[in-house]
């Protein structure tokens, strides 16, 4: 069998990257060995091929060494991980219980429900209880309002 010219050409990159296994490597090099064309079309791609290589950067100086030294180094204490979220925690409790305290209602049956409105109504005025109150005055006049049915 024969192999085309599109199939060694899609196969070119792979053979210089030693990525092909051995019976294919033997199709390429007999048909580079016995196509003008074909070997043509490779030295132009392998001189493109080589310019494209890119050497890596080189590493900084003393990167193992500062790698060497983070792993070796001691793990961080628990407690100071543990730390910012146990303050969270505790801010939090803090305020529910805080909120929890400002928003409580006096009981029903505290001191806060034994005064009357009369007497709210009297403690507002600054009226006396013992003072009896005239029809015409505004204490006198609330009086009226709040007895009638």
């Amino acid at each position: 069998m024969k192999p085309n010219h599109a199939y060694i050409k899609k196969r070119l990159l792979l053979y210089w990257d030693q990525e092909l296994d051995a019976k294919q490597v033997d199709r390429v090099v007999r048909h580079l060995q016995q196509c003008a064309a074909c070997r043509d079309y490779a030295d132009r791609l392998q001189t493109v091929y080589r310019r494209s290589a890119v050497e890596p950067p080189p590493l900084p100086p003393f990167l193992w060494t500062r790698i060497n030294s983070r792993l070796n180094a001691p793990p961080a204490a628990s407690w100071r991980r543990m730390l910012k979220p146990m303050a969270a925690l505790a801010v939090i409790v803090l305020c529910v219980f805080t909120g929890h305290y400002l928003g409580e209602t006096p009981a029903a049956d505290g001191p806060a429900a034994a005064v009357s409105e009369e007497q709210m109504i009297y403690d507002a005025l600054r009226l006396n209880i013992t003072e009896p109150l005239s029809e015409w005055s505004l204490a006198g006049a609330v009086q009226t309002l709040y007895n009638e049915p």
